[in-house]
């Protein structure tokens, strides 16, 4: 965050590179781990079956961690977003006594 005049701003540059790497996060977690042909259908050993259900549960976690990292990034961009309005409507009030009205 930086000030000029009595104005504060939020640095949109690093908003969006953190949008960026939650989303960039999310992604590689929904393609590197839980592509469905890693699974090991062909084995018959008895330790086979509790290991498929531990993996299921890892996509499940896995698949649960990538939509809170997608919710993550949408919240970054609408936070920054919210603070932009609010750098230029501060800066609007410092430089004519006013409050800008929103549409």
């Amino acid at each position: 965050m930086s000030q000029t005049d009595g104005e504060k701003q939020v640095n949109q540059t690093d908003v969006e590179t953190s949008d960026a790497e939650y989303t960039q996060a999310a992604s590689y977690l929904e393609a590197d781990f839980l592509a469905s042909d890693q699974i090991d259908s062909k084995s018959t050993i008895t330790a086979n079956e509790k290991s498929y259900m531990a993996y299921t549960m890892s996509e499940v976690l896995l698949e649960s961690l990538g939509e809170k990292l997608d919710t993550e990034a949408q919240n970054i961009r609408a936070t920054g977003l919210e603070f932009k309005e609010y750098d230029e409507m501060m800066a609007s009030f410092f430089a004519n006594g006013e409050r800008v009205k929103g549409d």
